[in-house]
């Protein structure tokens, strides 16, 4: 796609750089052809375009800082800090250590295992094999 032939290299509703992206948007007004990073900026743009094109946005590209309005916004009040509680949390009781006996206990006796002859296994018969499939 080939890029359209605009008037201008900076998008003049949000000033970002039009070398930098694609354009997305044009707008032609009296035979003029303006380009725009997104839908959104066109919408404005169309809005209002005298203003846009008798002032556009001052920015050349994104590292270059945005001019500030004359009135400065309100200062954004910071909350109080939070105190800390002036008594200390209860420390947690632990259970008493578990206290090993004094004597060991008495080891476990088994009984020894019972002696029986060892008897032959069964012989194992095989099943004859299987023939293969006829085809």
């Amino acid at each position: 796609m080939d890029k359209p032939l605009c008037v201008n290299e900076v998008d003049p509703v949000c000033g970002m750089a039009l070398s930098l992206v694609e354009v997305a948007e044009t707008s032609t007004l009296e035979g003029k052809t303006y380009g725009f990073c997104s839908k959104a900026c066109k919408e404005t743009f169309d809005g209002d375009p005298k203003k846009y094109i008798e002032n556009p946005v001052a920015r050349k590209s994104m590292s270059e800082p945005v001019e500030l309005p004359e009135k400065p916004a309100a200062p954004i009040e910071m909350p109080p800090p939070v105190k800390k509680p002036e008594t200390p949390a209860a420390p947690i009781e632990m259970p008493p250590p578990v206290k090993k006996p004094e004597t060991p206990a008495a080891p476990i006796e088994m009984p020894p295992p019972a002696e029986k002859p060892a008897e032959p296994a069964a012989p194992i018969e095989m099943p004859p094999p299987m023939k293969p499939p006829l085809e």
